[in-house]
């Protein structure tokens, strides 16, 4: 039997009673490292908007915007609270972990409380996992290029009997169609939970590596001309 795993997310419409609430669940598993290791605990995840292309836009960190993300995509940089209101144990959905509590490697079981205003109607939904950074350092973490990193969404074919992962009106209680892969007991294929992408290096860092390696060729010329150039001792010439 395939436990089920569901993340909660509330939307409370400001101005508007709590009944007014959009409910969407997420069951999630497994979720992997670079090394196809079940994700370790208290690992960084985070919620993308993937704006209206509804795609994730590769991490390029020459942006010059928020390190986390590209292109149209955006964090959903909110407070929040978890079932029932219960007090969050971080600070906003820039960065949790797998649980509230104690987490199990490589499977989400989460619930977040919104307030409405923070995604609208349509809204195309994503996660992301950083393998070897952790959620509660985000505040000081910088993310660094070839940095790997895990995605998932489903845009389109729900395969585990829920919806695809855009945000509903107001009233309504969803079930996000899940990442489980076969090694979970679902249809998803292993890689599906992989850490399989990295940050792309900002183009300094890539000139920086090139012009250091051209010096470098430049200098081993240069010396060895030198030795040519310049006559030997005999050794045996007293």
């Amino acid at each position: 039997m395939i436990r089920t795993l569901q993340l909660a997310v509330a939307l409370f419409a400001g101005g508007i009673t709590a009944n007014a609430s959009i409910t969407i669940n997420i069951g999630g598993g497994e979720f992997r490292d670079g090394s196809a290791q079940p994700l370790a605990a208290g690992t960084l995840l985070q919620l993308v908007n993937l704006g209206p292309d509804g795609v994730f836009n590769a991490i390029n960190l020459a942006d010059g915007g928020n390190q986390w993300v590209s292109g149209d995509d955006s964090l959903l940089s909110a407070q929040f609270s978890t079932g029932g209101g219960a007090a969050a144990d971080f600070p906003s959905t820039d960065a949790f972990d797998l649980f509230k509590g104690v987490d199990t490697p490589g499977t989400l079981d989460r619930v977040f409380e919104f307030a409405s205003d923070l995604l609208p109607l349509g809204a195309k939904l994503g996660i992301r996992w950083f393998p070897n950074l952790a959620a509660a350092n985000f505040s000081s973490i910088l993310l660094q290029p070839g940095q790997r990193y895990g995605q998932f969404t489903r845009s389109q074919n729900p395969l585990h009997g829920g919806t695809t992962w855009l945000v509903p009106a107001d009233g309504a209680n969803v079930t996000f169609d899940p990442l489980l892969t076969q090694s979970f007991g679902g249809m998803d294929p292993a890689n599906a939970g992989a850490a399989n992408f990295v940050a792309i290096p900002e183009p300094a860092f890539g000139s920086l590596a090139l012009s250091s390696w051209i010096g470098l060729l430049k200098r081993r010329r240069r010396d060895r001309q030198t030795r040519i150039a310049t006559p030997q001792a005999d050794p045996f010439d007293k």
